[in-house]
């Protein structure tokens, strides 16, 4: 993601979820251990350019790993009022935590209706695996 935001003309995914992280297992000069980790799907990706205004309107994303102020800016037709890059790294956080504990994140509300509850400040996280630390 890094890479994406140093650019000239930084470019926002709008889309990070698992089925769109590319992960090759590649032996390198004998090293069995690398891996080549991409990111594809572009198609929901946005370029913010420098000479342009500001205002960022998302087109929604996946639900389970949209941010919430993404989930709220689609569903009442607003723009993003803060950073765009910040949608990417709320959705890394998400993955993260899928790939980490194993769990789908909002499995109970995978509606865009109910996920305005995270956005309106009810949202419910739901039992962690045994040997989890929080």
């Amino acid at each position: 993601m890094a890479h994406m935001y140093d650019l000239d003309e930084p470019v926002i995914h709008g889309d990070l979820k698992p089925q769109n992280i590319l992960v090759n297992h590649c032996e390198i000069l004998g090293d069995e251990g690398q891996y080549s980790v991409k990111v594809a799907d572009f198609g929901s990706a946005k370029i913010l350019k420098s000479n342009s205004s500001s205002t960022f309107y998302p087109e929604g994303g996946t639900t389970r790993f949209a941010a919430p102020e993404v989930l709220k800016a689609v569903t009442e037709k607003t723009p993003i009022p803060d950073d765009p890059k910040k949608i990417d790294v709320y959705s890394f956080g998400i993955l993260a935590f899928q790939i980490l504990t194993g769990l789908v994140p909002y499995e109970k509300f995978p509606s865009l209706q109910d996920m305005k509850r995270s956005y309106q400040g009810v949202s419910h996280r739901g039992d962690l695996k045994k040997g989890v630390i929080t």
